[in-house]
């Protein structure tokens, strides 16, 4: 048998998470290696890739999802895969869309903004035209992966000039308010989310939240 000993402190970041994932075989002994912040930025967006290529092909084209009892639709971000923007509907109110952004943090102290509110733009562009609308936005949980935090922000409404404008849009550009608190906390405080798909998702989300409220009634009735 042949032993190798290996200087961590000699190895660069590539090649350190490269050790780290042959002694520890374990996922989560793994994710609690020690690297380099920008590594955790790359294994987090190849990652995501690689999840939805095997589902639904590599793009950033908007797409449905069921979640926790609803229906999400939602396109992931340019400069961070991981990222999302989007909407949710439930069977209480399928007219409703609901505002849903995702955003990524190598701050651990950004746990403490759960159930903080935060200010986020939105900038639809398109054939030379641009529409700018803000969203108060609560945290509602911040989830852990490896070295990243994910923030997960919700729970206001979109407009029906909101939804006009993604329709006729390309691209929007969700930013967290510079001058707020979480700010600071965060590598990157914007994303490029394309408007691709967006009217088709919205429909399906739509068909599918009103079809399962009516199943819902249907079946207390029966009861």
């Amino acid at each position: 048998m042949l032993l190798i000993v290996v200087n961590p402190d000699l190895l660069h970041g590539t090649q350190k998470m490269l050790l780290c994932l042959i002694m520890n075989t374990n996922l989560k002994k793994f994710l609690r290696c020690s690297l380099p912040k920008w590594i955790w930025y790359v294994v987090f967006a190849l990652g995501m890739v690689g999840v939805t290529s095997a589902q639904e092909g590599d793009d950033r084209s908007w797409r449905h999802e069921a979640r926790m009892g609803k229906h999400f639709y939602y396109a992931h971000g340019s400069v961070v895969f991981g990222h999302e923007f989007g909407f949710f509907k439930s069977g209480e109110s399928c007219e409703l869309d609901i505002i849903w952004v995702s955003i990524s943090s190598s701050e651990s102290t950004v746990s403490q903004f759960r159930g903080e509110e935060v200010s986020v733009s939105l900038t639809v562009s398109g054939e030379g035209q641009e529409a700018e609308f803000n969203a108060d936005l609560s945290v509602v949980a911040v989830e852990s992966l490896g070295f990243m935090k994910i923030i997960l922000m919700t729970n206001d409404e979109a407009s029906p000039s909101l939804i006009s404008a993604l329709s006729d849009g390309e691209v929007v550009t969700v930013q967290v308010e510079a001058a707020g608190p979480l700010a600071k906390q965060l590598d990157i405080l914007y994303d490029y989310h394309s408007l691709e798909g967006f009217e088709g998702a919205r429909e399906l989300a739509t068909a599918l939240c009103l079809s399962e409220k009516r199943e819902s009634k249907h079946e207390s009735r029966s009861g």
